[in-house]
């Protein structure tokens, strides 16, 4: 034999169970010199005994080492235990190139004793299947029970090793797999062996199916057939919304693929669906209307419908206004409320109006069940952004209160309403933003005399060719983005403005990108620009561009807290609503890219055109691999028409003067200076922060 002896591999001593499975080298091995755990796959490490080991006749390597082909893991925190996991020849490569080690799989599928031999297949293809023999005393529902199972050992697989229904094949009763006389799967034999069954399970989950394409009577229908194939393969859908993003609801790449290839089978389009279909129209509503628009020869709903909504809700915003003379009445308080306090700008801005020289009484309105759950949440945000806990601010005078009604607010004297709470999801359709729009008719309606500062967007205005962009509000639906967020933003910024020609006194705050806070770098990982810079861990690429174009103005959090805290007293009674646009000084994206590769802590990574990397993302799709990014793939696709785009340019020229004006007001001596600082952008530490921290958190 070749290779070490068996005695050359020893079982420690050990008093855990957890152990049991480890081994540590022999003494004659235990020497560096002659042995080497080489990376193989993840974890997996392939054992090399190098040249000069006396037990070691034959050599497999051009320098003389043996391949042992035996594939093992280290233990997490015991230095020189080691657990045997398969041979290199059990490895199953994908078409994607992706492996993916069976032998762990096989083993809990057959201890659940519902049958009794299991192989995984998938050499060549793009996803595992199973092949699996039934044990002779199974009960009727051993298939279900076993299918179950599988869920299990799936949630202990990599996502690209994960096994669908669909590529499950119980063979008939008297199969038999191949094996040695010591009983070991002999696998190439065995898959030669069902070839036919493999290729034709394979054939039928990826191919279209026979027959000629559906042709759906109405939009119902395509919703009735959708929901019947999602209560298949994703039920967790049931009873949710029809705007409910499928993965807000916990969907990942193996169920959208699953998904698309169902509906594919069910309705044999030519051609077939494209693998990112699901991640285009990640709602019910918006993959129904595709589907149904399909089987019509059309593609996507007209822009022009998307555009009269927006109207429509916007005249039904307005006609729910309602001011009364008697609510002309001053409001003399210190009192702010503020929406949105469980959210990164929202906490952040709590936090920034108890550090005011003249701090106010602040009222968080949350959506909560109770006032104590209202009080849980908030506490819950203030610890996870790093910030002082409410006892602490308490403890040092900070007058906080949480409430989950408007009708408990009523009894305060409100004198600034701060709309910060929305929701930030560019894969929701203009119709989902209906609750919060009317969410903000409820707080003019009920707080008149309070002066009201809207959170808003640049995206309501970027679609404009106006560079840089004003602080003032544009009545054109079309200069905000194609998107239901975008839109509703536009919505209630034509709202604010309205209001203050009805008396109201309104001004708004346009934000540019937010990112993470300069102490401690967090940052959301799930918003378009972060899930960019995350993806480079697994796609090994990044865009030369963001988003919008090669020049950024990224705002850290909580100093767009800063500026939102002392805007709010500013706003003026006359009847126009002030605009700020809230945004950090220009600077090249090229700044980021060059800092990330200066960064020794992270991985290497090539800078490619924003198309190929649009392109890297939709492969990892294919492949399906769980790249958080994916799920805006969408969204990232309809930026593709800024190539060559040099980004948004902000003028912020008024917020400047107003930051400065209220500065001097303060006391503060140089105004300019701070005011400059606090609009600086990113830089390279703050960068670093961000990083480390999504460390930290398991975001990279």
């Amino acid at each position: 034999m070749p290779a070490p002896k068996n005695d050359d591999m020893m079982m420690g001593t050990l008093s855990r169970p957890n152990h049991w499975f480890y081994a540590s080298l022999g003494e004659s091995l235990v020497d560096s010199r002659y042995v080497e755990f080489e990376p193989y796959d993840g974890a997996l490490h392939h054992m090399i005994v190098r040249p000069g080991y006396h037990s070691l006749s034959k050599a497999n390597r051009p320098d003389g080492a043996y391949e042992s082909g035996d594939l093992l893991v280290p233990h997490q925190s015991r230095a020189g235990l080691w657990k045997y996991i398969g041979g290199v020849d059990d490895m199953i490569v994908h078409s994607t190139g992706l492996k993916t080690n069976p032998v762990p799989m096989e083993k809990q599928l057959e201890a659940g004793g519902f049958i009794k031999e299991a192989m995984v297949v998938g050499n060549g293809k793009q996803c595992a299947g199973l092949l699996g023999i039934l044990s002779d005393n199974s009960p009727r529902d051993a298939l279900q029970k076993m299918l179950a199972l599988l869920d299990q050992v799936n949630a202990c697989a990599p996502s690209h090793s994960r096994i669908v229904p669909e590529l499950v094949k119980i063979l008939p009763k008297g199969s038999a797999f191949e094996h040695t006389v010591k009983r070991t799967l002999r696998r190439r034999y065995t898959v030669d062996k069902y070839a036919g069954e493999i290729e034709a399970m394979y054939g039928q989950y990826d191919g279209p199916a026979v027959g000629a394409q559906a042709v759906l009577q109405s939009q119902k229908e395509a919703v009735d057939i959708l929901e019947e194939v999602l209560d298949e393969v994703f039920p967790r859908v049931q009873g949710q919304q029809m705007d409910a993003d499928f993965f807000d609801l916990g969907m990942n790449s193996l169920n959208a693929t699953r998904l698309r290839n169902a509906l594919q089978r069910r309705l044999a389009f030519r051609p077939p669906l494209k693998a990112t279909v699901v991640f285009e129209h990640p709602t019910k509503d918006l993959l129904a209307s595709f589907l149904w628009t399909r089987c019509a020869g059309g593609g996507r709903p007209a822009e022009d419908d998307q555009v009269d909504m927006a109207l429509q809700m916007l005249k039904s915003a307005k006609g729910s206004l309602k001011r009364g003379e008697e609510d002309a009445r001053a409001v003399d308080g210190d009192t702010v409320l503020l929406t949105g306090a469980t959210g990164a700008l929202g906490t952040h801005t709590l936090v920034q109006l108890l550090r005011l020289p003249h701090a106010p009484s602040v009222v968080c309105l949350i959506r909560a069940i109770s006032d104590k759950e209202a009080e849980s949440r908030v506490d819950a945000s203030l610890a996870h952004r790093r910030l002082p806990r409410l006892v602490d601010l308490r403890r040092i005078g900070a007058r906080i209160t949480c409430l989950c009604t408007i009708g408990e607010i009523l009894a305060h004297d409100i004198f600034v309403v701060l709309h910060v709470g929305w929701p930030v999801n560019f894969n929701y359709s203009l119709r989902s933003f209906t609750a919060p729009i009317q969410a903000t008719v409820d707080l003019l309606n009920a707080f008149p005399s309070a002066r009201h500062l809207l959170i808003s967007s640049v995206s309501a205005v970027s679609a404009t060719s106006r560079s840089p962009i004003p602080e003032i509000v544009s009545t054109d639906v079309l200069t905000a983005e194609p998107m239901g967020y975008s839109r509703s933003k536009w919505i209630t910024e034509q709202l604010f403005s309205f209001a203050a020609d009805k008396g109201w006194s309104t001004g708004i705050a346009r934000a540019g990108l937010i990112v993470g806070d300069t102490a401690h770098g967090v940052w959301n990982g799930d918003e378009a620009c972060s899930l960019i810079l995350r993806s480079f861990r697994t796609l090994k690429v990044l865009p030369n561009r963001d988003v919008a174009g090669s020049i950024i103005s990224w705002l850290p959090v909580d100093h767009a807290a800063w500026a939102i805290s002392r805007l709010a007293r500013l706003i003026s009674d006359k009847k126009c609503c002030d605009v700020w646009n809230l945004a950090a000084r220009p600077q090249p994206y090229s700044s980021v890219l060059a800092w990330i590769a200066q960064d020794d802590s992270l991985p290497a990574c090539e800078v490619v055109e924003y198309h190929t990397w649009i392109s890297v993302l939709q492969k990892s799709i294919e492949n399906e691999d769980d790249e958080p990014a994916a799920k805006l793939l969408g969204f990232f696709n309809s930026r593709n028409s800024a190539a060559g785009h040099d980004g948004l340019r902000l003028s912020t020229k008024k917020l400047r003067k107003t930051l400065v004006r209220t500065l001097h007001a303060e006391g503060l001596d140089d105004a300019v200076g701070e005011v400059e600082r606090r609009l600086s952008g990113m830089d390279q530490g703050l960068l670093k922060r961000v990083f480390d921290t999504w460390r930290e958190d398991g975001l990279f």
